[in-house]
């Protein structure tokens, strides 16, 4: 089902995004406390931040804890937004760097925390539909994270705020599955390396769980947005189902219901 974070705030080492806290992302590829499905996270990691207005990407589809060298590496770099991932691939999506997430295409990241059921031979065909010909090239692979990400484009292409177009791009889905009688999780999260938005939506009455913290020791001054808390020191507020946190400019935080968009 997978875990994700996201960081907003001030110029921060990234490595904690990944490794901070007792109960760290990393700890999380192989412990995880509030997976709806599966035990282990070990399909693949990603981590992306942003250099000089545009996202960096680091990823592998082997466990994080195979790669010995990642927690050095990220300790080498800083940023002000940063947006990690532990991937537990859903059945019949395909395994592969490529279909790792989080994703970035020119200057945005997507990540996903969930899944559409069936998306391959239900949905896949008509999601892509609406994508311009520019969007449809970018495709690399066959993963729902993908599609999704690239739907998110075409509504900020239409000029809709993050927030707005993960709430399109959720209802979309959520309409979709409903009509044939599957289900879909769709904790999502968009970011321009200035602001970010992420989701808490599901077709179900249950979604995927969401925290978000301020002001966070783990890293300078910010915002965290995790599946879990990290930690056991920091005030994490549950982010309740059909909702959205928006991270203005990295200091500005909202919650609004998926509704009000």
């Amino acid at each position: 089902m997978c875990r994700m974070v996201v960081y907003a705030g001030e110029r921060s080492p990234v490595a904690p995004v990944m490794f901070g806290g007792d109960h760290s992302l990393y700890e999380q590829s192989f412990r995880p406390k509030e997976m709806m499905n599966g035990s282990l996270n070990a399909d693949g990691y990603a981590v992306a931040w942003y250099h000089e207005g545009k996202p960096v990407r680091v990823a592998d589809d082997r466990p994080v804890w195979q790669n010995g060298d990642l927690e050095q590496m990220l300790g080498t770099v800083q940023s002000t937004m940063a947006v990690a991932g532990v991937r537990n691939a859903s059945p019949g999506m395909p395994y592969g760097v490529t279909d790792v997430a989080p994703m970035i295409l020119d200057r945005w990241t997507f990540t996903l925390n969930g899944y559409v059921r069936d998306f391959r031979p239900r949905f896949m065909r008509e999601f892509r539909r609406d994508l311009s010909a520019p969007l449809y090239g970018e495709i690399r692979g066959t993963s729902d994270t993908e599609t999704l990400f690239l739907m998110a484009m075409v509504e900020v292409e239409r000029g809709l705020s993050l927030g707005a177009a993960l709430a399109s791009v959720a209802r979309t889905a959520i309409s979709a599955v409903n009509r044939e009688g599957v289900d879909a999780q769709l904790n999502m999260a968009l970011t321009d390396g200035e602001s970010a938005a992420i989701t808490r939506a599901a077709s179900l009455d249950r979604s995927n769980s969401l925290y978000v913290a301020e002001a966070s020791p783990l890293l300078a001054a910010g915002t965290l947005v995790a599946s879990e808390p990290l930690d056991q020191s920091t005030t994490w507020q549950t982010v309740g189902h059909d909702q959205i946190v928006e991270l203005i400019q990295g200091k500005e935080v909202t919650i609004r219901d998926l509704s009000t968009y």
